[in-house]
């Protein structure tokens, strides 16, 4: 039924406390879950030099202030997703063998972009059969009740989705029901 799961994670508390829930269903259903995080992409440039305004110009001048920033601190593009991807995975390697632990099968997957963009082509890309994830709205109404990472994933993605209320999901692991 659900084969593989998706959990996107931020690395907030807010956002594990969907893992019982995970835990619960991966092991009744022998489910492989994949651990997701959204991470910006960087602003950097691509160890590209500037362009000239003009090709009758002989000197290439900086087009804004984001280019002299740039060539003062050289951090390039590429350089700086290869950091922000091995962040990004040592905040979900806890998650990951937590689950591990429990003998269920696991992936992890760094995205760049923006959050809920992404987990939505990712699940309908992956063909996945439901994304479990927790809202970070604790209180209010309406759409503020929700997440706004959530809420657009619920409404944008063909995807089943679970969400996980933050204040709902403070129960200890043994008092999730065995459907087995």
């Amino acid at each position: 039924m659900f084969k593989k799961i998706m959990v996107p994670l931020d690395g907030s508390e807010l956002a594990e406390v969907a893992l019982p829930v995970v835990e619960g269903l991966a092991t009744c259903l022998g489910s492989e879950v994949i651990l997701v995080q959204v991470v910006p992409s960087p602003r950097g440039r691509s160890a590209a030099k500037f362009r000239p305004f003009s090709p009758d110009l002989p000197v290439a001048i900086p087009r804004a202030q984001e280019d002299v920033e740039m060539a003062r601190h050289p951090i390039y593009k590429d350089q700086e997703m290869v950091s922000l991807k091995a962040k990004a995975k040592a905040s979900l390697a806890r998650a990951e063998k937590r689950l591990r632990d429990q003998g269920i099968q696991v992936k992890v997957d760094v995205l760049f972009g923006r959050p809920a963009e992404e987990i939505i082509e990712y699940a309908e890309r992956r063909g996945l059969d439901l994304v479990v994830m927790s809202t970070h709205g604790e209180n209010g109404i309406g759409p503020w009740a929700m997440g706004g990472v959530a809420e657009k994933v619920l409404r944008g993605v063909n995807t089943p989705v679970l969400l996980v209320r933050p204040a709902e999901a403070r129960v200890r692991q043994g008092d999730w029901p065995d459907f087995r």
